[in-house]
Parts: C-alpha cells; structure tokens; sequence
C-alpha cells in the first residue's frame, strides 16, 4: 500500500506529465489552425499568450521538482540517488525550454481593453530579420490570443521603439504608436 508521501510523489509527476501532453496538444491544435488560415481554409489563428508560454513550461517543471523532492526525501538511498540524477537533469532542462517557449510565439509589447471588455494586444513576431508587429484580441485571464490584424514592418529598422496601443476619447479609433510617431 501506498504512503501518503507517494501519494503526493505520484501526484506531482502524474501532474506534471499531464500538463505537458495538454500543451503539446493545445500547440498542435493552434498549428493546425495557422496552417488552415494560411490555405485559405478559413479559421481563427491563434497563439499562446507569452504568460501562458512561460507558465506553461514553468508549472510542470515546479510540479516535477517538487515530485523529485519528495523521492529525495524517502529513506531509500537508491530512491534517492535516482531523484538526485532526475533532479539534476530536470535543472538543465529549465532553461532551454523556458528560451524555446519564449522564442516561440509574439511577445506582448502594449494592450488596451476595449469597452466590451476584450483586449488588443500589440506584439512583436518572432522574426529574425526584422520588426514584425501584429494585433491579437484576447480576454483577460486567457491563454489564447486570436489574430487581430497584421501591422506593416518596421521599415528596416525605422519606426521602432516607445510601441504603444491608445483608445480615442470616444473608443471608436485605435491609435498605434511607434518611434515617437
């Protein structure tokens, strides 16, 4: 029979392994939508928010090193040793999936909510070569933001910098700031 410390041992690794196989999925499903889209299928892009990409890679981790905590912590010592190696493994393992998340999709740069309560969110493309912004809608709290619009380049390397999103005064117009202009 199992002790309660396996219990939660069980807990955090089956945890941990769970939230994995849900971002994977959740990836290729938003992989197959951009490709849909692309084709002309019709559909709704999306991408993972740049919080949920860091959480999404952080949560499991944290979840696993706590698993692999409470292993250290048995009174085996080959129990140990293998949490020890698991461990250690899983530390080097951190910082390469945090930069490939993070690599991975936009990064947010501004936003405003508008008055129905959904935000727009401008955000800089991962794009080596040049400045490339879009504009994603979202709601508060949500993992997904769904393609907006895409905005111009930054004009090799001009009007970049000080990016800005602002409401008129009446909420009709959206007002896109870049390089002072």
């Amino acid at each position: 029979m199992m002790t309660r410390r396996g219990w939660w041992i069980a807990g955090c690794l089956l945890a941990a392994g769970a939230l994995v196989i849900v971002q994977v999925w959740a990836l290729r499903e938003a992989a197959l939508a951009w490709r849909q889209v692309a084709h002309g299928a019709g559909g709704d892009a999306r991408v993972t928010a740049n919080w949920w990409r860091a959480t999404g890679v952080l949560l499991p981790f944290a979840l696993a090193a706590l698993g692999l905590w409470l292993l250290h912590a048995s009174g085996r010592r080959w129990l140990r040793r293998v949490a020890s190696a698991a461990f250690v493994a899983l530390l080097a393992l951190v910082s390469p999936a945090l930069l490939i998340a993070w690599m991975r999709g936009p990064i947010r740069l501004d936003s405003v909510t508008l008055p129905t309560g959904e935000h727009l969110v401008l955000a800089l493309e991962p794009i080596p070569t040049d400045s490339v912004y879009s504009l994603y809608r979202t709601r508060w709290g949500s993992p997904w933001w769904r393609e907006a619009g895409h905005l111009d380049y930054s004009e090799d390397g001009r009007f970049i910098g000080d990016e800005r999103l602002t409401l008129s005064p009446d909420r009709h117009w959206l007002l896109v700031q870049r390089a002072g202009l």
